[in-house]
C-alpha cells in the first residue's frame, strides 16, 4: 500500500494504475483517480492517437472546427463520427470494434461546413448512434469567403428526417438565403422554415444535415454553419 506523495514526480514514479493508494477517506485505485482527471488533447488527431493506458475518464479536445469539447471514454460504444464533434475513434480501433471517446456535454455548438462547390442535397453531417440533438437556438453562418453566384443562387439547409426534409427547413427558409445575405462575416441568413413555424427540431441517430442549393449555382464562397444543440 502506498500513500499519495506530495507531488507525482519521483515520489509517484513507482505507482501503477492498478495500485491501491491510501487516502484520508479510504483506499482507492490509482485508475479511479486518473479517471476523474481532465487530460487535454491539442487536436482530434491527438485524441485518436492516445494509447490504451490513456483511455479512461474525461479529456478536453481542441479543434479548429468546434473549439473545445469534453469527451468521456466509453469502452462499449460503436458509434462513428467522421467530423470528431460527438465521437472520436482511436486510430488503433477498427470501426466495427468497441471503444470511443464520446461527447460528454449537455449543450454545445454543432458545426457543418459548405462551399460554393457543395452540391445540392450533399450530406454535411450525420448524427451518430446514441445521440438525439434538439436545436435550441437559431442557427447562423460564419462566412469565411463571400458567396457569389451565376444567376440568383440561393442557399439553405435541411435534413433527411422526414419532419424537416423540405429545402430550407433548418436554414434559409422556403426560398433560401440569397448571396446578398451571405457576405463575409457572421450572418443570420433566413431562419429555417421549421424553426420559425414550430420551433421544435430534434435530430436522431442517422439523421443528416444536407445542403440545399436553389435555382442556380455558386461561383465562390465558404461558410461554417453553427447549430446550438442540446443532447436529449
Amino acid at each position: 500500500m502506498k500513500s499519495v506523495p506530495v507531488t507525482l514526480g519521483d515520489g509517484g514514479s513507482g505507482l501503477s494504475r492498478g495500485q491501491k493508494i491510501r487516502t484520508q477517506t479510504g483506499d482507492v485505485y490509482l485508475a479511479d483517480i486518473l479517471s476523474s482527471v481532465h487530460t487535454e488533447a491539442a487536436t482530434v488527431a491527438a485524441a485518436q492517437a492516445l494509447g490504451v493506458d490513456d483511455r479512461s475518464g474525461v479529456i478536453l479536445v481542441r479543434s479548429t472546427l468546434f473549439g473545445v469539447g469534453r469527451f468521456r471514454w466509453d469502452a462499449t460504444s460503436l458509434a462513428n463520427d467522421t467530423s470528431g464533434q460527438l465521437v472520436i475513434r482511436p486510430t488503433s480501433i477498427d470501426s466495427g470494434d468497441p471503444g470511443r471517446w464520446v461527447r460528454d456535454e449537455a449543450a454545445f455548438p454543432l458545426y457543418v461546413e459548405a462551399t460554393f462547390a457543395t452540391a445540392n442535397n450533399a450530406v454535411l453531417y450525420t448524427v451518430p448512434t446514441g445521440f438525439r440533438l434538439q436545436i435550441i437556438g437559431r442557427p447562423f453562418a460564419t462566412i469565411t469567403a463571400s458567396f457569389t453566384s451565376i444567376g440568383s443562387a440561393l442557399l439553405g439547409l435541411s435534413s433527411s428526417n422526414s419532419a424537416y426534409n423540405t429545402a430550407g427547413d433548418l436554414f434559409g427558409g422556403a426560398s433560401g438565403s440569397a448571396v446578398a445575405a451571405l457576405t463575409a462575416g457572421i450572418r443570420a441568413g433566413t431562419i429555417g422554415a421549421k424553426l420559425a413555424s414550430q420551433g421544435l427540431v430534434v435530430l436522431v441517430a442517422t439523421d443528416t444535415i444536407k445542403a440545399d442549393v436553389f435555382t442556380s449555382t455558386f461561383e465562390a464562397g465558404a461558410a461554417k454553419f453553427c447549430f446550438p444543440v442540446l443532447s436529449v
